[in-house]
């Protein structure tokens, strides 16, 4: 593991995943987690994405896609 931050609130918000990723990395480090735990934690067992279409109240349809990470 890397320090990556010593203040968590001077990480950015503009990727969420990133963001949280900064965090856990921060965290693991306080806690000296072992390698190997850490591992697991760090890649998902499931991902999903999914596309949804909704008629907005303008009558046009807008696309939206969903993520699901376990």
């Amino acid at each position: 593991m890397e320090v990556l931050v010593d203040d968590v609130r001077s990480i950015l918000e503009e990727d969420p995943f990133e963001s949280m990723r900064s965090r856990f990395d921060r965290a693991a480090q306080l806690l000296k987690l072992d390698p190997d735990l850490y591992k697991s934690f760090t890649f998902p067992i499931t991902k999903s994405r999914f596309i949804s279409q909704f008629f907005m109240d303008d009558s046009h349809i807008e696309v939206f896609t969903g993520y699901r990470v376990q």
